[in-house]
């Protein structure tokens, strides 16, 4: 009976002691997130100023008349780098994208973080205003295409899950290489 304690005893620490060597790893990979999120604002006030001469945004607006909800304004900016590919020409890798929209009176926006090397999503962040509780924010975490964590302090059905989050990401960069 001692033998199958310790062995059962054994096997949790080592499983403790994982999980725990795990979401140091995550911490880890959040902390860098987080970093380059503070490097891409601090990039951001540069291209921003009408002085600055190499801007590399673009931005896309939209005023539209909805049936059954009214004017509806969308605005997306979206911050990226360029570099020259001797067979593609100009390649724009986006780091950075703001969207700023209305559907009736309510109003939403989010940001998305993206890496530099590929231009995939690694942090996106929503506040939606809603009816019922107010403004709503959600943050999530990415690596590698997955949602490593998820800050949702309120759920509410108008906040997009981790994957749609991650599509609208890449949406963005699918609108970027229409320029």
């Amino acid at each position: 009976m001692k033998r199958v304690i310790f062995v059962l005893a054994l096997i949790a620490t080592t499983l403790l002691s994982a999980s725990s060597f795990a979401q140091k790893g995550v911490d880890k990979d959040i902390e860098e997130i987080r970093k380059q999120y503070s490097e891409a604002l601090e990039s951001l006030q540069y291209r921003t100023d009408e002085e600055y001469p190499a801007r590399n945004l673009v931005t896309v607006n939209s005023d539209e008349m909805w049936p059954g909800s009214g004017g509806h304004k969308t605005s997306t900016t979206i911050f990226f780098d360029v570099d020259l590919d001797e067979g593609a020409g100009i390649v724009r890798t986006p780091f950075f994208a703001r969207v700023k929209y209305n559907i009736a009176a309510r109003n939403y926006y989010y940001e998305v973080l993206f890496d530099r090397d590929g231009g995939k999503p690694l942090f996106y962040y929503t506040k939606i205003e809603t009816y019922d509780k107010g403004p709503v924010e959600c943050r999530y975490y990415y690596k590698n295409g997955k949602a490593i964590k998820t800050i949702c302090p309120v759920q509410h059905e108008e906040i997009p899950s981790a994957q749609q989050a991650y599509q609208e990401g890449e949406n963005l960069t699918k609108l970027l290489s229409l320029f």
